[in-house]
């Protein structure tokens, strides 16, 4: 997901940014995004997102993980 996508979902261009450089210090964009939906997953969360991240460091440093729950 980039930031034009976020502005299509309905978030001004000038918050996306502000986000941005508010959690990581830099408007540049991210190499990767991963979401991953989590309805009901506390107990893997942990082990999942330890996985994700030593999967992506080698790759790149630039990476978010987004962790969705929309409680459906």
């Amino acid at each position: 997901m980039n930031d034009s996508d976020l502005v299509s979902a309905g978030l001004p261009a000038e918050s996306v940014q502000a986000i941005r450089s508010e959690l990581f210090g830099t408007g540049d964009p991210l190499d990767v995004s991963v979401v991953v939906p989590a309805y009901n997953e506390a107990e893997s969360l942990p082990e999942l997102l330890d996985r994700i991240q030593a999967s992506l460091t080698p790759i790149t440093e630039r990476f978010e993980v987004l962790v969705i729950d929309d409680g459906s």
